[in-house]
């Protein structure tokens, strides 16, 4: 019969190996959550990405749809008027406002120095006719009238001529409108220039195409909604940036000086059938629009949209897309953002990896 040290031993024994057994267990077990990707951010419920053809799919059940707020709408064949496109810019209104200034001061110079002319003439005329009356007055002094008469006279000449030069040198760059515009003091368009009511443009119509100025254009800076426009008269210079004829345009809104526009031009009534993918479904991404496509209940696919046909607050596609496809027009957005943050997700799980 063994004594109870022994006894006691064996237990005291026995506990350590289990409690080591277990030690080694539970650090097996916090490696492999490590190695896992155990302290990674989870992804959001019902969401995920995988690829089909080549093609990144974004996966989101319909609970998380619902919870997102993304709706889709099915394409359908739509009648469009085919559209010319042009370019153009705002223009700076501080070279025409110099010349008002310019032109101003040369006008108010030219009617001082008429002014002072005719009063030298009268002065030249009255001692004339006192000379010439029993000589009232001396030879000299007419003489001298004479004198100031005549230098009054070149003075009020040049005036004049410096004031038309003026004007000729502001129509030869902005046209006769323009120069009506800018030199009429009560002038109503020029004043909704100033106070940036309105907007000056330049447009060019593209080479080759034979059109003419349309009375009316759509515009559009920074992919925003179009504005209206409407003809004021030809440029009497050209944009040397773009080859065509230029047209001076005027916006009804104020557009920020020297901006790049795009100008829509009606073309002719023949009118085609295309999708139209509304600005709703679009999402920018590496200077190119992108719509999603919802391929099944559940599963996203992102397309390109075709810039060629533009659209009023979208873009008309003849490619890419088809007749029946449920778009996304709430919630591209939000797609767009799961699908980069799965991306950068599974491109540190790579380098843990390499690790």
């Amino acid at each position: 019969m063994k004594s109870r040290p022994t006894i006691k031993f064996i237990a005291v024994t026995g506990l350590l190996i289990v409690a080591a057994i277990l030690s080694v267990l539970g650090g097996t077990v916090y490696l492999n959550g490590q190695k896992d990707g155990g302290d990674k951010t989870p992804k959001a419920a019902g969401t995920g990405i995988s690829e089909a053809n080549g093609v990144p799919v974004v996966t989101v059940d319909p609970a998380a749809q619902l919870q997102s707020g993304i709706q889709t709408a099915v394409l359908a064949p739509v009648n469009y008027r085919h559209e010319t496109t042009a370019y153009g810019s705002a223009v700076d209104l501080q070279p025409l406002i110099d010349d008002r200034s310019r032109f101003a001061a040369a006008s108010g110079a030219s009617a001082t120095a008429r002014a002072t002319a005719d009063a030298s003439e009268a002065e030249y005329e009255r001692n004339r006719i006192l000379y010439a009356d029993n000589r009232n007055v001396s030879l000299k002094a007419v003489q001298a009238a004479q004198v100031a008469a005549t230098a009054d006279r070149a003075k009020a000449e040049s005036a004049a001529m410096n004031e038309t030069d003026l004007r000729a040198a502001i129509i030869q760059q902005f046209g006769k409108t323009l120069a009506d515009w800018t030199l009429t003091p009560s002038s109503k368009p020029f004043g909704a220039l100033l106070k940036r009511e309105k907007t000056l443009l330049t447009i060019t119509l593209p080479l080759g195409e034979n059109l003419a100025p349309p009375a009316l254009i759509r515009v559009s800076a920074y992919d925003r909604e179009r504005i209206a426009a409407t003809l004021i008269s030809a440029a009497p210079q050209s944009d040397t940036a773009i080859p065509g004829r230029s047209y001076f345009y005027c916006a009804d809104t104020a557009i920020p000086a020297n901006t790049r526009l795009i100008a829509y031009l009606p073309g002719n009534n023949s009118r085609r059938q295309a999708l139209f993918i509304p600005s709703a479904a679009l999402v920018w991404y590496g200077g190119q629009p992108w719509a999603y496509i919802q391929l099944d209940k559940d599963r996203f696919a992102r397309r390109a949209v075709p810039q060629q046909l533009p659209g009023n607050d979208g873009f008309y596609a003849t490619q890419g897309f088809k007749p029946g496809d449920a778009i996304v027009v709430r919630g591209a957005q939000l797609l767009l953002s799961e699908e980069f943050r799965a991306q950068i997700k599974t491109g540190e799980e790579g380098d843990d990896d390499d690790d």
